[in-house]
């Protein structure tokens, strides 16, 4: 029996010995929230808590907090978020980092260390290159290929780092794991959480929806405050599961999925950020009657859905997406004081021949109309020149001849022809001035067309002050290499721009990220935006919004909403307007206009 209790507490003290010898490696996955940077620390079999915190010369009491624990014990492969400690190291034997401040891009960054941005961003992937980098972002730089001279310099503000994601995440944020307990933070992670898509959803029974916490939002109107307690009934018409196209199925909630095209996934995000829109005023004092309707993209199925509506008897209708499902709705739906919001085409297709047709994108003409206006102001002071070229669809081509037509009007702006296979750079240099700024109009909608000539055109900024007027479309190219941008002084004229130091973008993508797990696309920003100005407006003015839309002008953080009647039709169009310039000094601003 003595034997038996010996060996019994020798094989608990070998165990005791054993699990004192657990060697903890310091983990190299960095992620930064808020500006803080923190370790992502994966718990391994005989690691203790007390033994991490050892490690990494914290607390444990202040782990737990960061962590949520409500005592000390551990799970298998669980993720810790560790406070980052400062250390006297700034870099390894392949990189040194560099921790981003407020306002800085890849861009300036890269200027800044006299590197490209193309090598830079090779080995920085995880960031976009023309966005400003959340403040505490670890960018790497490859030792072999930046001025040491600088690298000495500024040794005294980088951030250690071996690797890091430099992704912001929400407070209490669990980071997601790679499956393979690395703990890194998946921004691309494609398993969306929403509530299941049926032809009508209504929103006050959707899970996760009533519980999200209130998004802060800017003061929208000079009028009176919200009223508390307004009803309104909303109907949201996009393509979920457009029939007509190739489909992949896709998570939506837990033991439940839905059949998605490659085309209508993108229109998930747009339906994401209306509901956030939604939650965020109902805790305002708002009750709103959410029906979301799934069009398929089919004409057919929409005529029926036009009698349906008709009966609901909503005060908004948001959608249809495309041009022919809306145009079948709109003629089928046998009231016209409804307004029925086209939320993403800049193209009006002829649309405006109803009166209750709301164009949110700028138009074409809107835009030159703008681009005018701004011209004109620049002209006593500048030398300004119309870049002309062939080609483009019939719509690209009306719009062009008469702005075109409006300038030369003028008298007094320069015009210079292009074909679509080259430009001449010497040509193009008789007509600029090198004691004024240089204004290049170029009203180029194609891809293609612009990733040929912007580089070219870059060699003029070395002997001239220049500033390129560009189309907002330009924001998408991904064929264009951004830092012509930047080296041109471009300027792009856009109803809608995320800047996303803004408080308003911050918090917008902290609540998104929180309940959906995964970072927000552009159409969540614009879809919040939209929910926002047009169900608040419904609410307060029912059967009169199409006409307190025109003394409606809004800014939001991303959006500039002024609307008037259209020209040739009844509808109304937009025409608020942001100057997004990619400047000289490699920084995104943003300019109101009007």
């Amino acid at each position: 029996m003595t034997r038996i209790v010996v060996t019994i507490v020798l094989f608990l003290f070998s165990l005791g010995i054993s699990a004192q010898e657990v060697e903890i490696r310091k983990s190299t996955d960095i992620i930064v929230l808020r500006g803080k940077s923190y370790y992502l620390h994966t718990v391994q079999a005989g690691e203790t808590l007390f033994s991490i915190c050892r490690v990494y010369g914290v607390e444990v009491d202040e782990v737990c907090a960061l962590n949520d624990k409500k005592d000390t014990a551990l799970s298998l492969y669980e993720v810790l978020k560790i406070p980052f400690v400062e250390t006297s190291v700034n870099q390894d034997s392949k990189y040194f980092f560099h921790k981003a401040k407020k306002g800085e891009t890849i861009y300036s960054i890269a200027r800044l260390y006299m590197i490209k941005p193309k090598r830079l961003l090779k080995h920085n992937v995880e960031y976009a290159h023309n966005e400003p980098l959340p403040v505490g972002a670890v960018i790497r730089l490859p030792l072999d290929e930046i001025d040491p001279t600088v690298v000495k310099s500024m040794e005294e503000e980088a951030v250690p780092a071996a690797r890091s994601t430099g992704k912001e995440l929400p407070e209490n944020e669990e980071p997601e794991t790679d499956g393979a307990g690395t703990g890194i933070w998946n921004a691309e992670k494609d398993n969306i959480t929403t509530p299941p898509v049926r032809d009508t959803l209504h929103a006050g029974n959707q899970p996760g929806v009533a519980e999200m916490d209130s998004i802060s939002l800017p003061d929208y109107t000079s009028e009176s405050p919200l009223h508390s307690g307004s009803f309104v009934t909303v109907a949201v018409m996009l393509p979920l599961t457009d029939r007509e196209y190739p489909h992949y199925t896709d998570t939506l909630v837990k033991n439940q999925t839905v059949s998605l095209s490659s085309r209508s996934k993108q229109f998930i995000g747009f339906y994401e950020g209306i509901l956030l829109s939604v939650d965020s005023l109902k805790n305002l004092g708002y009750k709103i009657d959410l029906h979301v309707y799934d069009t398929e993209g089919n004409s057919r199925k929409t005529a029926a859905l036009a009698d349906e509506i008709g009966r609901l008897n909503p005060d908004l209708i948001i959608g249809p997406v495309y041009a022919p499902v809306y145009k079948t709705f709109v003629s089928s739906l046998n009231r016209n004081n409804i307004p029925v919001v086209y939320p993403l085409s800049s193209k009006t297709e002829n649309l405006g021949i109803y009166p209750n047709f709301i164009q949110v994108n700028n138009t074409t003409e809107v835009l030159a109309e703008e681009m005018f206006s701004w011209l004109m102001k620049q002209l006593p002071t500048a030398n300004i020149v119309y870049i002309d070229s062939d080609g483009g669809d019939e719509e690209d081509m009306k719009w062009k001849n008469e702005f075109r037509e409006r300038l030369r009007n003028t008298g007094n702006i320069k015009f210079f022809h292009r074909n679509t296979d080259m430009i001449s750079l010497g040509q193009l240099r008789k007509l600029l001035l090198p004691e004024r700024e240089n204004i290049l109009v170029l009203p180029e909608s194609r891809e293609a067309e612009v990733s040929k000539i912007l580089p070219l055109m870059s060699a003029l900024a070395d002997g001239y002050t220049v500033t390129v007027l560009g189309l907002p479309e330009w924001q998408t190219f991904a064929s264009v290499d951004h830092e012509a941008y930047y080296k041109l002084n471009t300027k792009l004229f856009t109803y809608n721009y995320v800047d996303y130091t803004s408080e308003a973008a911050k918090v917008l993508s902290e609540n998104y990220r929180r309940y959906f797990h995964t970072e927000p696309g552009i159409l969540v920003y614009r879809a919040f935006d939209m929910g926002i100005y047009f169900i608040e407006l419904a609410a307060k003015y029912r059967n009169r919004t199409l006409e307190a839309l025109e003394n409606a002008d809004i800014k939001t953080g991303t959006s500039s909403f002024r609307f008037r009647k259209m020209k040739n039709g009844m509808g109304m169009e937009n025409t608020g307007t942001f100057i997004v310039n990619y400047n000289n000094l490699y920084q995104l601003k943003i300019e109101n206009w009007k």
